[in-house]
C-alpha cells in the first residue's frame, strides 16, 4: 500500500538525559506547516584500493545523521496572567539554545538565548507510519518572518542522531493548546524600529545558529557552537524629519527592536532586542510606495541578551 506524504505527524519532547528517547506522546504533538525530513545524512568515505581494473569502490557513510525542517505558525499558549504556561513550541525553541522564564505577575513567557548547556529534545517524525526518530536533536531559529498580509512563521532546522526506521501506526496526536494564528495586519500588529512606529512591510528574523554534528571515538552527539542573530527588515521609508536611518547606519548607531503581534490575553507574540544595528540601507517599493530595506544586526549588551521571544 503506498505511503501517503500528506499523512505526518511531528512530536517533539525535552530530553533528561542527552540521546536518550524522552518518549513523546501525543501531547507533545507539533503543528507543523511544510515539514520536511532528510532521513539519513552524512560523509562518504571510499575504500580505494589499488587495483588493475577501472570501476567503483565501496562507500560507507559516517557521522549518520537526520535533518528535518518544518515551520509553526507565531502564537501564544492560549494562557495568560497568573496561568501563564509556555507555548507548545516551547521545546522547540529551547533545543535551539534557549531557556524560557515564566513570570506569572508579568503573565509572560520568555525565552532568551544561552551560551551552553542547551537542552537537547526527541523529534519524532513520521509519515503515515515510517517512523523517523531524532535523539539528542538540536538546531536553530532560521526564521521568524512576519509578512503583511499573511501568517507569521517561525522556521526550524535541526539535526538528530540516527536511529533505524520503523513501521507501524501512525501516532496519536493532540493539538489542544495550539492556537489558530492572526494575519499580520493594522490592526493585529505593531512594530517600532529605533524608537520609531514604523509601518512594516516584511520582517524575517534569524537565529543564525551554529549546530554540528559529531562523531568521535566517546562521543556521538549534536552540538550547538554560536549563534549570530539578524534580520532583513522592510518598512514604508520616513521622511528624514520623522527618523534619519540613514544616518543611524552611517553612524553604526543602535536602537531596539520590537514586533508585537495579536491583540488577545493567551495569544500574543512579541519579538524584541535592545541593541539591533542597521546596516546598507536600500529604496524598495511596495504599491508604488517607496520602501526601505536593511539589514540588522542583532548585539548583546550584557551578554546572551541579543533578542526574547516572549508570549502574554
Amino acid at each position: 500500500m503506498a505511503i501517503k506524504w500528506q499523512k505526518k505527524a511531528v512530536l517533539a519532547k525535552i530530553e533528561t538525559t542527552y540521546g536518550v528517547d524522552a518518549a513523546p506522546a501525543a501531547a507533545n504533538a507539533i503543528e507543523t506547516v511544510e515539514g520536511e525530513i532528510t532521513p539519513m545524512e552524512g560523509d562518504l568515505i571510499t575504500h580505494n584500493v589499488d587495483r588493475p581494473y577501472y570501476g567503483n569502490y565501496a562507500q560507507e557513510l559516517v557521522n549518520k545523521h537526520v535533518r528535518v525542517r518544518f515551520k509553526v505558525a507565531c502564537a501564544g499558549s492560549g494562557t495568560s496572567g497568573a496561568s501563564i504556561t509556555a507555548p507548545n513550541w516551547s521545546a522547540l525553541v529551547r533545543a535551539c539554545g534557549h531557556v524560557v522564564t515564566l513570570d506569572t505577575t508579568a503573565g509572560t513567557a520568555t525565552h532568551g538565548p544561552i551560551s551552553g548547556n542547551e537542552a537537547s529534545a526527541t523529534l519524532y517524525f513520521n509519515v503515515d507510519g515510517m517512523m523517523h526518530k531524532l535523539l539528542g536533536a538540536r538546531g536553530a531559529i532560521t526564521g521568524i518572518e512576519f509578512s503583511a498580509g499573511g501568517y507569521p512563521y517561525m522556521s526550524f532546522e535541526f539535526f538528530g542522531l540516527f536511529v533505524d526506521v520503523t513501521q507501524g501506526a501512525i501516532p496519536a496526536v493532540d493539538y489542544t493548546g495550539w492556537q489558530k494564528p492572526v494575519a499580520v495586519n493594522n490592526a493585529n500588529t505593531t512594530f517600532s524600529l529605533h524608537g520609531y512606529a514604523a509601518k512594516l512591510v516584511s520582517l524575517n528574523f534569524n537565529q543564525n545558529g551554529q549546530t554540528t554534528v559529531r562523531d568521535l571515538p566517546g562521543e556521538n552527539s549534536v552540538q550547538i557552537t554560536g549563534r549570530a542573530p539578524s534580520a532583513e527588515v522592510e518598512i514604508e521609508a520616513p521622511n528624514l524629519a520623522d527618523k534619519d536611518f540613514w544616518t543611524i547606519a552611517k553612524n553604526g548607531t543602535t536602537g531596539d527592536l520590537t514586533i508585537t503581534h495579536g491583540t488577545t490575553a493567551g495569544n500574543i507574540f512579541k519579538l524584541t532586542a535592545p541593541a539591533v544595528q542597521l546596516i546598507r540601507p536600500a529604496y524598495g517599493e511596495t504599491d508604488g510606495i517607496a520602501t526601505l530595506r536593511m539589514q540588522a544586526s542583532f548585539l548583546p549588551t550584557a551578554g546572551d541578551d541579543d533578542y526574547q521571544i516572549i508570549t502574554s
